[in-house]
């Protein structure tokens, strides 16, 4: 009797009862427990792979966040310091110190998220930059290669900057109106096309030539104008005479500019030049004039394009070619 009271439990309500199994009750306590070391340790370096490359990922849309409103301050200093150019253009010395001295006065106005310092240059064709000294200058390029790569182009491999009915060309516009650029205000960009080659590489070519008010002829065919082509795969710069075209497919009518990828139609073999930067290529374009005639074939054997500079000589903005 003794014995089985020392193995079982009195209970008033509910008589005798057998005590519990000691492995049940050591059974519970493992289940109660915590993760083993392993499983932490793996939990971490799990965490640790998410962490690495989440990081870098948020950081670099952070940094194309801050670059992007650096445009965008950089464009409307710009276009605040060319009205201050246009206002006083009659004024040659104030173009240089006026403009200076207002850069210097306003400068505070238009930051860099980054930190970057901001300042004032002056080309010899007076076209004026805001240079970042993080970010760099904002040139045409650059901006219309990242537009053109981010948007979906929309049944072509070409796109017109002056045909308004083409959806992709109003995609660019649109991308472009929320980066506060505008092509002519803050480069002079009066006609650009880009193009896609066979393997989907990317040109973008541009002039500052009005092609309305550079020939006496209005809507004339086959035309050349001075342009730069930007190759986004040899990250290369094209210099030369392109073509232009009367375009009547499209309503309204437009000029399009040809590309280097388009052979005799395109850049004229003769006159062209290689640049491997951009403040080569804008150099080397501002010694172009545009031409009314054909036969530019034949600098092909008579010095190339340093024989037509020296029959040409540079040209004058604004002026027109007959």
């Amino acid at each position: 009797m003794n014995k089985l009271k020392s193995f079982c439990k009195f209970n008033r309500f509910n008589g005798f009862a057998v005590k519990p199994d000691r492995r049940d009750e050591h059974d519970k306590k493992r289940d109660r427990r915590g993760f083993t070391l392993g499983e932490l340790l793996i939990t971490v370096a799990i965490l640790g792979i998410v962490v690495a490359i989440a990081v870098p990922i948020f950081n670099s849309h952070r940094d194309d966040a801050k670059e992007s409103v650096c445009l965008t301050n950089r464009t409307a200093f710009k276009q605040a310091l060319t009205i201050q150019q246009m206002m006083h253009k009659n004024n040659p010395s104030w173009a240089v110190t006026g403009l200076q001295s207002y850069f210097d006065a306003h400068k505070e106005e238009y930051k860099c998220p980054s930190g970057g310092t901001y300042t004032l240059k002056l080309p010899a064709d007076m076209n004026l930059v805001v240079e970042c000294s993080l970010h760099g200058a904002a040139t045409v390029d650059n901006i219309m290669v990242d537009v053109l790569n981010g948007i979906t182009w929309t049944n072509t491999n070409r796109v017109d900057g002056q045909n308004e009915s083409g959806p992709t060309r109003n995609n660019v516009m649109l991308e472009l109106e929320k980066l506060n650029v505008d092509l002519d205000g803050n480069f002079g960009v009066k006609l650009w096309t880009a193009a896609k080659d066979a393997n989907g590489n990317l040109l973008f070519v541009w002039s500052t030539y009005d092609p309305i008010n550079t020939y006496v002829t209005p809507n004339e065919q086959w035309k050349r104008i001075p342009a730069i082509c930007y190759d986004d795969k040899t990250k290369k710069y094209i210099v030369g005479m392109s073509n232009i075209a009367w375009k009547t497919s499209s309503t309204p009518n437009y000029y399009s500019l040809a590309t280097d990828i388009e052979g005799g139609g395109g850049f004229n073999p003769a006159v062209k030049k290689e640049c491997a930067t951009y403040e080569e290529a804008l150099k080397e374009y501002n010694r172009l004039k545009p031409s009314s005639k054909d036969d530019l074939n034949k600098y092909r054997v008579e010095g190339g394009f340093e024989q037509y500079i020296a029959d040409c000589g540079p040209h004058y903005y604004g002026e027109k070619q007959s």
